[in-house]
């Protein structure tokens, strides 16, 4: 983030951050789905006093279901370098689980639907497997080991005695 600060402090801000609105029960009236990072930047930056508490910040209104802006976030941050493996199956999860198909979570990020069923299954892992896989003590192979069935209880039955057996 220090780096685009920096940018930003001398190019401005390049790219607009893209909003939707939030709803009435939300803390705030909009929320980010594209361009957090610049917009912690610009929080940084009014934060040391670089720029001003009003500096206007160009935005990209979206009025989308939960399910797009779901998938339009992961659309800009797929070709990150620093994005995770078990961020992109997590974020297709969350879209599918909001009601989109992967065929429709295919056709909004460009990928085929077998790579999207893919990403799912591993989205879709037990928690403590899924979680055990996000902070590296699961490799990706032995993730996908798991994922090769969808019955979670049978995940976790082998998950547990394979933990149960180490020394």
């Amino acid at each position: 983030v220090r780096a685009l600060a920096e940018s930003i402090l001398r190019r401005g801000l390049l790219q607009p951050i893209s909003v939707h609105p939030t709803g009435p029960d939300a803390p705030t009236p909009w929320g980010v789905f594209a361009g957090g990072r610049r917009l912690h930047a610009i929080g940084k930056l009014v934060g040391a006093g670089q720029l001003p508490e009003d500096w206007p910040i160009p935005a990209t209104v979206t009025d989308a279901s939960d399910a797009e802006i779901m998938e339009m976030s992961l659309g800009e941050n797929i070709l990150r370098v620093d994005l995770r493996p078990y961020e992109i199956h997590a974020a297709i999860a969350r879209a599918f689980q909001m009601g989109d198909s992967v065929a429709t979570i295919s056709a909004n990020l460009g990928q085929s639907e077998q790579w999207v069923a893919r990403q799912l299954r591993l989205g879709q892992l037990a928690q403590p497997i899924f979680d055990a896989y996000a902070i590296g003590e699961l490799s990706y192979d032995h993730a996908a080991a798991y994922a090769a069935t969808a019955d979670n209880e049978l995940q976790l039955m082998v998950f547990d005695s394979f933990r149960d057996a180490q020394p």
